[in-house]
């Protein structure tokens, strides 16, 4: 979104308010024949590998990640469990000083 100001505004203007705020930041990877996106949050690091089941299968065998344990929970859900509440609002936000993300 280009203007997320505006889109606030209109959101605030028809009584929405935030309740579960979180910043990520993310890189993403071609790699073999799938797309790898790699997602910076306050609360940890997160791969998603997107592709046809085979490729998916293959670039898994490539990252030697056969023994690694899959996230079910969304991230709404895990900054549910790892966020802090401030007012009526859950946060998982970088730290200041941290480098800045796109």
């Amino acid at each position: 979104m280009e203007d997320v100001g505006a889109l606030a505004t209109i959101l605030d203007a028809l009584g929405y308010r935030p309740a579960l705020v979180y910043e990520k930041r993310r890189e993403t990877w071609q790699v073999a024949n799938v797309e790898l996106v790699i997602d910076q949050l306050p609360f940890g690091l997160f791969m998603e590998i997107e592709g046809g089941d085979k490729s998916i299968t293959e670039a898994e065998k490539l990252l030697s990640l056969s023994e690694t344990e899959a996230e079910h929970a969304t991230y709404p859900e895990l900054t549910r469990r790892h966020g802090t509440k401030r007012g009526d609002v859950i946060e998982a936000r970088f730290g200041v000083g941290d480098k800045a993300g796109g």
